[in-house]
């Protein structure tokens, strides 16, 4: 019999542009109280813990990739879709440098 897992994300942002996340399995269902206290003791081994204001939290995962092959399927599909976003970005970044778009007629 296959056992059931629970999986949740927890994440962390920071005004000086941390952006952690984690992905944490459990056997069983958590309370509420036990995962803010899991992702506090997580948080405070960053330094925008103690040093910045900060924002954290966690949620449930559901709809999961079934086996780690659909898992490298879904990374390396949007692994192509940031870089071409990342494309765009340096593009039209590079925008404001050409007239008319640095203010210039």
């Amino acid at each position: 019999m296959k056992r059931k897992r629970y999986y949740y994300k927890f994440w962390l942002k920071s005004s000086r542009g941390t952006d952690e996340v984690s992905v944490r399995m459990y056997n069983s269902p958590q309370t509420e109280e036990t995962l803010r206290a899991d992702v506090e003791t997580w948080g405070f081994c960053y330094g925008a813990w103690k040093m910045s204001d900060c924002r954290y939290g966690f949620e449930g995962l559901n709809k999961l990739p079934k086996n780690r092959k659909e898992c490298k399927k879904l990374y390396d599909k949007y692994c192509k879709e940031s870089q071409k976003l990342i494309d765009k970005k340096r593009l039209y970044g590079r925008l404001f440098l050409c007239p008319p778009f640095n203010g210039q007629k």
